[in-house]
């Protein structure tokens, strides 16, 4: 029997509940579960800098995504999630192409859940660490069905 987090990790994986914006920042979900996310972005072309590295706000947004994903896995349908804290250290250019964040859920409770977050290079190193706080809001209006 499929549990509740299944069926949201086979919407995701599909592309049913993803956001609209993802082909447009060149996300891919390569892995997602209960405890860990990690989101590909193959880099498009108008988001580096003059200099040739990735922009960093985006690299944000890509941080930004995969937490709500992380905290997405633990909720309902009906449920939502948004960032009430997020604070990035950039810790070196991403000039690649292609980079990665996994995320990994620190701890939950009612009303907000702590992630953590790395974006890495191509080459495994880490170009960005995050903590995110994010507030879950839970709908007692509305069934897992009506979603």
């Amino acid at each position: 029997m499929k549990s509740r987090g299944d069926d949201r990790q086979d919407r995701l994986v599909q592309g049913r509940e993803l956001p609209a914006f993802f082909p447009a920042l060149g996300l891919v979900v390569e892995e997602i579960g209960p405890e860990r996310v990690v989101v590909r972005m193959d880099v498009p072309e108008h988001f580096t800098t003059p200099y040739g590295a990735v922009h960093g706000g985006i690299v944000g947004a890509l941080i930004d995504t995969v937490g709500g994903m992380v905290v997405a896995m633990k909720l309902t349908p009906a449920d939502r999630t948004a960032t009430h804290q997020l604070t990035v250290t950039y810790t070196s250019f991403v000039r690649e192409k292609t980079c990665r964040c996994v995320g990994r859920l620190l701890a939950i409770a009612r009303q907000t859940a702590t992630v953590e977050l790395e974006v890495l290079r191509e080459d495994g190193t880490l170009a960005a660490k995050a903590l995110g706080t994010f507030g879950i809001y839970r709908n007692k209006n509305r069934s897992e069905e009506d979603s």
